[in-house]
């Protein structure tokens, strides 16, 4: 082989080795971009559902009902046995609106026999903006197992900063083991769709009269 082939072939490896390594750092260079963008991209959804989380988790600690006034038992003194639990709830201070549509809110029940998982909009008409017409229903023997009635508000089915809404409890339509006997201990949840639930818990007095102040 002359010397001028050798120089020749030589300066061929040369250029194909230039173009070789010229390809492998493009390769690691679009390979690093992939992976830079692809770790963005992931960052980017972690953040996001970061943020859904806390706006949830802060959703859960400022949605916040509060009973406001006393715990009212209705009694029957001749059967000695309350026939209704009412009660009053509003917003806590600073707490975002609950909404009391039946898809979006539980109210539960129970004592030492019996456990009533959700009261609300079983037996007819749960929900009313007026009182006074939920109170006529109630006392004309309604069958509502639980009766919703707005006090102060607006008169829709979202309890919002200001309103008051009344709860009953209504026991003697629920029948059997829902009504309560002197010294019996209840309670009540109520669970909204977004929210803390607000928990009730009380005991009945020795003796049953028509109304009682449970405090």
């Amino acid at each position: 082989m002359s010397f001028k082939k050798h120089q020749r072939r030589k300066a061929s490896r040369k250029a194909l080795t230039r173009v070789e390594l010229a390809n492998i750092v493009a390769a690691v260079v679009i390979a690093s971009s992939l992976l830079a963008l692809t770790i963005a991209n992931m960052t980017l959804m972690l953040n996001r559902e970061t943020s859904k989380v806390v706006t949830s988790s802060l959703t859960q600690v400022t949605t916040v009902m509060i009973v406001t006034g006393h715990t009212i038992a209705h009694g029957d003194p001749l059967s000695q046995k309350v026939i209704a639990i009412r009660f009053y709830v509003k917003l806590a201070a600073g707490g975002s609106p609950v909404d009391f549509n039946q898809s979006k809110l539980t109210i539960t029940y129970y004592n030492s026999r019996i456990h009533v998982a959700d009261a609300y909009g079983i037996g007819g008409k749960c929900f009313w903006s007026n009182l006074s017409q939920a109170e006529a229903y109630f006392k004309n023997g309604g069958k509502a197992w639980c009766i919703v009635a707005v006090v102060k508000g607006d008169r829709d089915m979202l309890l919002e900063e200001g309103e008051i809404f009344m709860i009953l409890l209504n026991l003697k339509a629920m029948g059997g083991e829902a009504l309560l006997n002197p010294y019996d201990t209840f309670t009540v949840e109520i669970t909204p769709y977004l929210g803390v639930p607000l928990t009730i818990t009380k005991r009945i007095p020795p003796a049953i009269d028509k109304l009682m102040d449970l405090g």
